[in-house]
């Protein structure tokens, strides 16, 4: 046993680790650097797609949407079958209806987190969001 697989998983773990203190430190280009030499470094990592998934959140922290976006759709694209997939997916339905005022493409991606993942969480609130940018009158209930 040469400790190699270890030896990887625990640097991309640490570069993970390091790029989430960065960004908690709000220090976003610095922990873009550290998530890009993760990605780069390690491209077959179980943590690879929480990479791209943290990047993708930064970039939209910082107001710049169509880049999001399109990291977004790395996850999505990438790791269809991961769990951060369908969140990666809602989160671009978001962008788009909330800060690019693009109903339409909101409604595409939230119609994807409904027929693609199933079983999501995520699928309650998107075919509700749906409903309403269709315009379908949406009863209010308590919750």
């Amino acid at each position: 046993n040469t400790g190699q697989p270890d030896d990887s998983t625990n640097a991309a773990l640490r570069m993970y680790a390091r790029a989430d203190l960065l960004r908690f430190q709000h220090n976003n280009s610095s922990a873009i650097l550290c998530l890009d030499s993760l990605i780069h470094n390690f491209p077959n990592s179980e943590l690879t797609d929480e990479a791209w998934f943290m990047k993708a959140e930064i970039l939209q922290s910082e107001g710049r949407y169509n880049e999001a976006i399109k990291t977004f759709d790395i996850v999505c694209t990438n790791y269809s079958d991961g769990i951060l997939a369908a969140k990666a997916t809602y989160r671009q339905a978001t962008i788009y209806e909330t800060y690019l005022h693009d109903n339409q493409s909101a409604m595409t991606k939230y119609l994807k987190v409904i027929t693609d993942f199933t079983g999501s969480i995520l699928v309650v609130d998107a075919r509700h969001n749906y409903r309403r940018l269709r315009g379908d009158k949406i009863e209010q209930t308590s919750r």
